[in-house]
């Protein structure tokens, strides 16, 4: 400590202010009594009140949880009450009496009311942050607003009616919107793994399908392809990709596209309706890229796009011809499960919605991209043509022509 500091410290210990203070701190400590004097022991007041609470079947007041903590036990029932210092039987009794003075027969002594009364007419507030009867500033405050915590005389005395029903009704909304967040989670569980087999799935029937008419057909056997018996035996691995270019149109999943600045998602490609139509239009969303790898030498490779496809019938699919649009329903999903499309058969379309027509939220207008690097021109050619007349003004000499006109006159003139 430096001098100057020291010599600070000594000039106020020696003053009588500081010396007032020392002596009665000095007598606190050599007191037997305390400063408040009380039967709990280790326990605090409000473990005392919720004790209390499970016994009585309700919530005790103010005066019941004091009279417990500050009266000694009885050996028999019909002892006096002894108190543990006559300042907790002058309170007991104060308490009481402003009671009968002051409030009507008809007036219900709640428990947030005779905390009130206890705090405020009794013992006159709060002293160096406690309360006496209550505990600690941080104990009165939690049973004036009704919160709950480690340390809190009577947390449920401060919840009126009111308090009650909005906290019951705000768990009630927080459980159900947490058993809808834990649905929604398995739900997405059980599609994912339904997918997963259905993807299996159809691995393998295309597997099992080439491998009985290929492989061990005695039919094929002359004209045998080591390529169809190696794609038979199914993929050894699967490569997921978020981007593939593809006929000169760059794909993205809508997982990756999601945020981005333009959408790479949208996926078109023809099709058959199953009446002998092949030249129908399907629509939808890429949701993922899957590279198939077979074994064999050379290493083959396939792309598959896995989509979820649009109603393509006339419920989720119109044509506008008058204005040479398609519309797309969103909302309705292609029923069969045919997800998968070889990535060299599909091109890129993307969807506009209309942002001033609330009649129309669900739908989507389909506008078909051109490909990347590509110029489109027409079959037919400009050829340049000239003229069929052409007036050409003819240049004649002078000197030549007088030439030719003195000739003519001298040949008249010769006989």
């Amino acid at each position: 400590m430096l001098p100057h500091v020291f010599a600070e410290l000594g000039q106020y210990w020696n003053t009588d202010k500081f010396k007032a203070i020392s002596n009665q701190a000095k007598m606190a400590r050599g007191s037997l009594k305390g400063g408040s004097l009380h039967t709990g022991g280790a326990k605090t007041v409000g473990t005392i009140a919720r004790e209390m609470e499970k016994e009585l079947g309700r919530t005790p007041i103010e005066p019941e949880v004091f009279k417990k903590t500050h009266v000694r036990k009885k050996e028999n029932e019909s002892d006096p009450d002894v108190w543990v210092e006559e300042r907790a039987e002058r309170t007991f009794n104060d308490f009481h009496k402003y009671v009968a003075e002051n409030l009507n027969s008809s007036v219900q002594l709640t428990p947030e009311l005779s905390t009130q009364i206890w705090k405020e007419k009794v013992v006159g507030g709060t002293h160096k942050g406690r309360c006496y009867g209550l505990g600690s500033r941080n104990d009165v405050r939690r049973l004036q607003s009704g919160l709950e915590g480690i340390g809190s005389s009577r947390q449920t005395e401060a919840l009126d009616g009111a308090q009650i029903v909005a906290m019951s009704n705000q768990i009630t909304k927080l459980t159900a919107a947490l058993a809808e967040s834990k649905r929604k989670r398995v739900a997405e569980q059980q599609s994912m793994s339904e997918q997963q087999k259905l993807r299996s799935a159809t691995v393998k029937n295309i597997a099992e399908k080439a491998t009985d008419s290929v492989v061990y057909n005695s039919k094929n056997a002359a004209t045998f392809d080591q390529f169809f018996k190696d794609i038979s035996w199914g993929p050894i691995i699967v490569h997921t990709m978020s981007q593939y270019i593809v006929n000169d149109f760059k794909f993205a999943t809508e997982k990756y596209s999601k945020n981005k600045k333009t959408n790479n998602s949208g996926v078109s490609v023809k099709g058959d309706d199953g009446n002998q139509n092949e030249n129908v239009d399907y629509f939808g969303v890429l949701q993922e890229i899957l590279e198939l790898e077979y074994s064999g030498w050379p290493i083959k490779r396939i792309v598959l796009f896995q989509c979820k496809w649009f109603d393509p019938t006339s419920r989720g699919m119109r044509e506008l011809k008058q204005h040479n649009i398609i519309e797309v329903k969103h909302t309705r999903k292609y029923e069969a499960y045919d997800p998968f499309i070889i990535a060299q058969n599909a091109k890129q379309v993307y969807y506009a919605s209309y942002p001033l027509r609330r009649d129309k939220s669900d739908l989507w207008v389909v506008i078909k991209t051109k490909p990347m690097g590509r110029v489109e021109v027409e079959n037919e050619l400009d050829v340049a043509y000239q003229n069929e007349i052409s007036s050409v003004h003819q240049v004649v000499d002078a000197e030549l022509e007088i030439s030719s006109v003195h000739q003519v006159v001298d040949a008249e003139l010769t006989f």
